[in-house]
């Protein structure tokens, strides 16, 4: 075809099993009513034309023949006179094609009020009228008229010269002779004496004529008598020929009917014996078929074997309050049903504009020319080889779905074409396919079926119920995760609540706490007693009484009385004091062993809910529909309502027969894209901005693939604002200038939330993020700090959790650790009590993986948790200053030096060095020295002696410490202290 040709193509490659069932319908002489279906722009009228085509090659030999002769003669006509055809080609088909650009239709369906509903129904049946007018013209009105001699049809008759000359030559040989032969003799006997009257050869040549003429006259004027008998009130010609009856109030009439003689003679006289119609479902007038049908029938009585192709789309019977489906009824009106396979996808037009721009040689394209559709020809004996099946309990359970025999019969052909169009790669595990995938082939053909209009919808681009239902099932993904760990969240709090609570009060021996409680109850007596079951208790009871005190407590409902028997509530015990009491006197449990058990608690809740995490988000689309269907009783959802109000869709959704892969079934491209999919390829390829900061894509590698075909740079790429584009070049890591340039936009959009997406999603696929956090600190300088010094709590919460599992895993490098302490996160107070309330193993293997952080005052962490408090100790996770030497003094000693030295600093490994820089200003500070601690205090200065000589200045720090203390010493101390100790 030449360039710039807009007409359909007619030298396209033909599939191999288009022309083959073609060619065997056409032989076939039960098949009459063809339907060649598919949407607008899928290549229908492509395949037709370039079938015939190559068709006329295999006529038979005296034809082809014949119809180059006819091309050679009618070209040289063309070039030498400039005029029509001289003889039209030997041809068996014909196309009749009645466009209707401007989609001029009438619709009565829902019309309510009578006059208006009656005048709707005269305006469809003259637009029925005016469409079988259309089609007998197209017959009819042939320019060799001469060829159907016996029409009633008054037509222009146009004489050629050559034609005039014979008629006057005839003239004047039939005048010769009835003057010759009735003549008067003595007037013409000049005439007679012509010698050519005596010539053999001129008589001859004569008579031939006169008796050819005479009977060409006499087939006129029998014709002519004929015709002069009927009242013919038809004429020929585009403006003629009409439906209208002489008087306007006689109904439209019935042209097929009307003009049947006509076209029966039509095709008796000509070669046509297959007629293909196209556009006609443009009109949205389903009727026009059925009339084409009944032609069709009447045609064929005498054995005429004329077969009707219509080229349409799938929706054309899908007919409002109609008691039969439009799958039903198309089966019923048609012989046998092709579908065809989209020449391309239904969305990307882009292979075209490349081969369009390569005939004009305005592109150098490097890709190899491979035909797709000969590409799946020579697959075909491969796909018999490979035994692929579908499953018969699928076909069992649309069974009970669809009953219609001949619907049935089209659905499974209808299966068989698409897959003999589609890659084998889909099909064949070897190839990364699944045997599953022609059972989703079936699944969409019954789909496509029994839904033509929303299929149409679908393959157009629009909004359509399926892909609607697709794109809401994964927000119900992310409701029913909220709610399977809704409950679990509700207990982590509240242990992280109860675990915050004991360790920030935690005493570890329990029965030192039941005695101060105890003293606390005593004091708040006038007589300093209280009494349970009639037992006093006192200030100085044993252990053992304070035991069975607050056994009786308890029994009693935490009652107890006064010395006078005046009862009184305990009102001095927490939540977390009365389960540990509890724990304690029942079963022997101390508080740090409750603690344990409420961390392992904790952490049980937790790994249940990245385990439930996981099961959701491994969920399929059946999956997820059972769910929805099991926590709602009622649908209100649009988009669910759609799958539930048709029960075969429901079925295949429920078989898991309507995947996300579902348009790898309908088009050529394997990576043709659903509608939000290619609206989002459009905003970035217009350069549009996204505002949205979760803009999700479910099959991102080909929406990247999609852009990388249309523009490629980074330009672009900024406009690609979705966390799931980020992530998947986080995850490659060979386009950093895309992660820097998507970044740099959320810095310039404000929207920190672009990120922390971005890093849930990659964290839930348990990937590495150096590339992202690197990416963040060049492009986004501030982003930490940004976040954590802003006022969503939810944000700096959610974003805390996430970098601290980040900083848990041991295949990070520092690319995150070094911002977050450059930016002092570390001291946020967001970031500070999620990592207090961080599992033990996690916190650890952060202490582990990761260089120290120093931090500069640790009272957060002894406030939470003494033992968390020794882990920061231990990993050296802290300033060696004075503020951290006080907290951890008083924290872990409780001010005694002897039991600091020898326990905790050898336990914890902390310098000594770092103690005696530290312990005076201490005591400076506190002026809280006891004798034994600056006894403590003289040994540790006397360690240095083996080594150095001792300094006389730490002699009177040490001096001065007792000098300052408020603590009082009796003469016998003194003494010991100032002439032994210190000595």
């Amino acid at each position: 075809m030449k360039q710039g040709n807009l007409n359909a193509k007619d030298d396209a490659y033909v599939p191999l099993i288009y022309s083959q069932k073609l060619d065997e319908l056409i032989s076939d002489p039960n098949i009459k009513n063809i339907a060649v279906t598919a949407p607008y722009d899928s290549g229908k009228t492509t395949i037709l034309k370039s079938y015939f085509k190559k068709r006329e090659l295999r006529y038979k030999l005296g034809i082809r023949y014949t119809n180059h002769l006819i091309f050679k003669l009618n070209k040289i006509k063309q070039d030498l006179f400039f005029r029509p055809n001289l003889l039209s080609a030997i041809k068996d088909y014909e196309f009749i094609n009645i466009p209707n650009f401007f989609n001029i239709t009438t619709d009565i369906t829902g019309k309510e009020d009578s006059t208006e509903y009656n005048d709707q129904s005269v305006e469809k049946a003259e637009l029925e009228a005016q469409l079988e007018k259309s089609i007998i013209e197209q017959l009819l009105y042939k320019p060799n008229y001469k060829k159907y001699p016996d029409s009633n049809l008054n037509r222009l008759r146009t004489h050629s010269l050559l034609s005039i000359l014979i008629s006057f030559v005839y003239f004047v040989f039939l005048f010769g002779y009835i003057v010759r032969i009735y003549g008067d003799k003595s007037k013409f006997r000049w005439l007679n004496s012509l010698w050519i009257w005596n010539n053999h050869f001129f008589q001859s040549i004569s008579f031939l004529i006169l008796s050819i003429g005479s009977f060409i006259l006499f087939s006129f004027l029998i014709r002519t008598l004929g015709k002069i008998k009927l009242h013919a009130t038809t004429k020929m010609g585009p403006l003629e020929l009409t439906g209208d009856s002489e008087e306007k109030d006689v109904e439209v009439l019935d042209l097929f009917n009307y003009y049947g003689d006509e076209l029966q003679y039509y095709f008796k006289q000509n070669n046509t014996r297959i007629v293909i119609f196209e556009d006609l479902d443009r009109f949205k007038n389903p009727l026009i078929f059925q009339k084409l049908r009944e032609l069709n029938n009447n045609l064929n009585k005498d054995g005429a074997n004329i077969t009707f192709i219509y080229s349409l789309k799938d929706k054309v019977f899908d007919v409002e309050n109609s008691d039969t489906n439009p799958a039903a009824l198309k089966a019923k009106f048609f012989d046998f049903i092709i579908p065809i396979f989209p020449i391309h996808s239904y969305r990307d037009s882009s292979k075209t504009f490349i081969y369009e721009s390569e005939q004009y040689k305005l592109i150098t394209s490097n890709n190899k020319k491979v035909n797709y559709f000969k590409e799946r020809d020579n697959e075909l004996e491969q796909k018999k080889n490979k035994n692929i099946k579908i499953k018969e309990n699928y076909l069992r359970g649309i069974g009970l779905y669809i009953s219609d025999t001949r619907e049935i019969k089209n659905i499974i052909s209808e299966t068989y074409f698409y897959f003999s169009e589609l890659p084998l790669k889909i099909f064949d595990p070897d190839q990364g396919g699944t045997p599953n995938a022609i059972n989703k082939v079936l699944a969409m053909i019954v789909y496509k079926n029994e839904f033509p209009e929303d299929f149409d919808n679908l393959a157009s681009g629009k909004k359509s119920g399926i892909e609607c239902f697709i794109n809401g099932i994964d927000d119900f993904r992310l409701e029913l995760l909220n709610k399977k760990t809704e409950e679990n969240n509700k207990k982590i709090d509240s242990l992280n609540f109860d675990i915050k609570q004991l360790e920030s009060e935690l005493i570890t021996d329990v029965d030192i706490l039941m005695q101060i409680r105890l003293k606390e109850l005593i004091n708040n007596t006038t007589n300093h007693v209280v009494k349970e079951n009639n037992t006093y208790y006192d200030a100085e009871d044993g252990i053992d009484n304070i035991h069975e005190f607050w056994k009786e407590a308890f029994d009693n409902e935490l009652k107890y009385e006064d010395y006078w028997g005046h009862s009184h509530d305990i009102k001095n015990l927490n939540e977390i004091e009365k389960s540990i009491f509890r724990s304690y006197l029942l079963k022997g449990t101390t508080g740090n062993e409750s603690l344990l058990k409420w961390k392992e608690s904790k952490k049980k809740l937790e790994n249940k809910n990245e385990k439930i995490q996981e099961e959701i988000f491994s969920l399929e689309i059946k999956d997820l529909f059972v769910e929805y269907l099991n926590n709602n009783d009622e649908i209100t959802n649009a988009n669910f309502k759609f799958i539930t109000d048709h029960p075969v869709l429901e079925y295949l959704v429920k078989q898991g027969l309507i995947e996300f892969d579902y348009t790898d079934y309908i088009s050529p491209d394997p990576y043709s894209l659903t509608s939000a999919e290619e609206h989002f390829v459009r905003i970035v390829n217009n350069h549009q901005s996204i505002n949205t900061p979760n803009y999700r894509l479910l099959r991102v590698n080909r929406v990247i693939k999609e852009i990388n075909l249309l523009d490629d740079s980074v330009n672009t790429y900024q406009y690609a604002y979705s966390p799931d584009v980020l992530a998947f070049f986080a995850i490659e890591n060979n386009k950093v200038e895309y992660l820097d340039v998507l970044v740099k936009s959320a810095y310039k959009k404000d929207q920190p939330q672009f990120i922390l997406t971005t890093i849930e999603i990659l964290v839930g696929k348990s990937v590495n993020l150096d590339a992202l956090f690197t990416s963040i600190s060049k492009s986004w300088k501030t982003y930490y700090k940004d976040v954590f010094s802003s006022t969503d709590g939810d944000l700096k919460k959610q974003l805390a959790r996430q970098l601290l599992s980040c900083l848990a895993n041991p295949d990070f490098s520092t690319e995150i650790f070094n911002p977050l302490k450059e930016q002092k996160i570390f001291e946020n107070k967001q970031f500070e009590n999620e990592l207090l309330v961080l599992a033990e193993d996690k916190l650890i293997q952060i202490f582990k993986c990761q260089t120290k952080y120093d931090y500069p005052n640790l009272l957060f962490v002894a406030n939470y948790s003494i033992e968390k408090l020794k882990q920061f100790i231990i990993y050296k996770w802290y300033q060696e200053n004075n503020i951290n030497f006080k907290i951890i003094f008083t924290s872990l000693a409780n001010h005694n030096l002897s039991l600091f030295l020898n326990k905790v600093v050898a336990t914890l490994s902390i310098s000594k060095e770092y103690v005696k820089q530290n312990i005076f200003e201490y005591y400076s500070n506190e002026k809280n020295a006891t004798y034994d601690d600056i006894v403590s205090l003289t040994e540790l200065i006397q360690e240095q002696k083996k080594e150095d000589d001792l300094d006389p200045e730490k002699y009177l720090k040490v001096l001065n410490v007792y000098l300052y203390t408020k603590e009082d010493f009796n003469n016998q101390v003194k003494e010991r202290l100032l002439l032994k100790d210190l000595h």
